[in-house]
């Protein structure tokens, strides 16, 4: 009976941490989301400044967590994983698409500042699919 009610327990507490992690990182994300709007909207000086450095390195890190997900999966061959990595859900592709799109935004910043502008409006086409992408990590919680 008292391990019954500590495998209860200990099933509760892990819901709990559960709940916790996924709260702070919908907090990290809205954060994110707060300073790469702050960056498209203020005059974006010829150097990258500190909200433009922190969305680039916030970029660099989901970038990574790609990575990360097509390494991990279960097939061994680089085209299958490709492929279940395609078929595991479609924002996989949108979210590496728009990730590319960014880096490559900077990186077209970064070159020459005749490109400013254009990586600007890139930048504001760019942050319209981040907002979208909410909706999925809202759909991912069932009491939100």
């Amino acid at each position: 009976m008292l391990l019954l009610f500590y495998r209860f327990a200990s099933d509760q507490k892990k819901k709990r941490n559960v709940n916790w992690v996924f709260f702070q990182l919908q907090i990290a994300y809205a954060v994110f989301l707060a300073v790469y709007t702050y960056a498209c909207l203020v005059k974006t000086p010829k150097l990258p400044d500190g909200p433009e450095i922190y969305v680039t390195l916030c970029m660099a890190n989901f970038f990574c967590e790609k990575v990360r997900t097509l390494v991990a999966t279960e097939p061994h061959g680089l085209l299958h994983k490709m492929q279940v990595w395609h078929n595991d859900t479609y924002w996989n592709i949108f979210d590496s698409l728009a990730i590319i799109m960014y880096l490559a935004a900077f990186t077209m910043r970064l070159s020459d500042p005749q490109f400013l502008p254009y990586a600007r409006v890139v930048y504001a086409t760019d942050i319209c699919y981040w907002y979208i992408r909410v909706l999925r990590l809202i759909g991912n919680h069932l009491q939100l």
